[in-house]
């Protein structure tokens, strides 16, 4: 399944620039159907341009009352408008000093809009959304880190309303890919470990799973080392030293120990 999530938020980035982790100078890019769906608000920056009109031609920001001052128009409100609806505001307004004036307005930098991400990510911070956004786009942005994540992801709305979604889920069917809006905090939460150490393959830090034993762990673990004394393992749980038998438990001669999270197994080194 890890390789599975990987595979799939890797294609989602490769999709499309739905988002933007920071502000860029110019528009680099995005499609002009993307933009007429964006609404535009405070500390975005405009790109505006009047064919033929180089004083009319340059980038605005977006004021923290949702308007710009724009020459020979004062005033423009642009907070809760498209890019059209922006430049046919403009049009009307400059048809008092041109004659049929060619208007243009892009997002040059998204700055108004924005969710948070943490928890068991490569990427966490903030996250500027360009376009009605789902979950899945900015999971495939933040990259979950499969080796922390617990398979569970907390989106905290603005509004103070919570929900989790479960990942394995959101991958096999859709299942809460929930829309995004301005001010979610989205938290891929991390899980619980064992620790495996000693004549192991791979020594270290196990996501602990309901149900875990002391022999999954070990498989895990990516099994024994040549130099491992089986029947001299143990486990440290809650300061106190647990003997374990591997070798017994491997060959089904004893019941397998179920594991808690936070146990550390250790296994020895044979003496031969």
């Amino acid at each position: 399944m890890s390789v599975r999530l990987s595979t799939l938020l890797a294609l989602l980035l490769l999709a499309g620039p739905a988002l933007a982790a920071e502000p860029t100078a110019e528009v680099t890019g995005i499609p002009e159907a993307m933009q007429e769906t964006y609404l535009v608000g405070p500390r975005d920056g405009l790109r505006i341009e009047v064919y033929g009109e180089d004083d009319l031609t340059g980038n605005w920001t977006v004021g923290e009352d949702g308007l710009f001052t724009y020459p020979y128009v004062g005033k423009v409100k642009a907070n809760g408008r498209s890019v059209r609806q922006i430049a046919d505001a403009l049009t009307k307004k400059l048809g008092t000093y041109y004659v049929k004036p060619v208007v243009t307005v892009h997002v040059a930098t998204y700055r108004s809009q924005s969710v948070q991400v943490n928890g068991a990510v490569k990427n966490s911070g903030e996250v500027y959304l360009t376009k009605p956004t789902r979950l899945l786009e900015v999971l495939g942005h933040a990259e979950v880190d499969t080796e922390k994540s617990n398979r569970e992801v907390l989106v905290r709305h603005a509004d103070g309303s919570a929900v989790t979604v479960n990942l394995d889920g959101l991958l096999a069917s859709g299942d809460g890919n929930i829309p995004l809006h301005d001010g979610d905090v989205i938290t891929v939460k991390e899980g619980q470990f064992v620790y495996v150490s000693g004549e192991v393959a791979k020594p270290g830090a196990i996501l602990y799973q309901d149900g875990m034993t002391v022999a999954q762990a070990l498989t895990k673990a990516g099994g024994p080392a040549q130099t491992a004394r089986l029947s001299g393992a143990y486990l440290l749980r809650d300061g106190e030293r647990v003997p374990v038998n591997l070798k017994k438990i491997l060959d089904g001669r004893e019941s397998d120990i179920s594991m808690k999270p936070g146990d550390q197994l250790f296994l020895k080194q044979s003496p031969i």
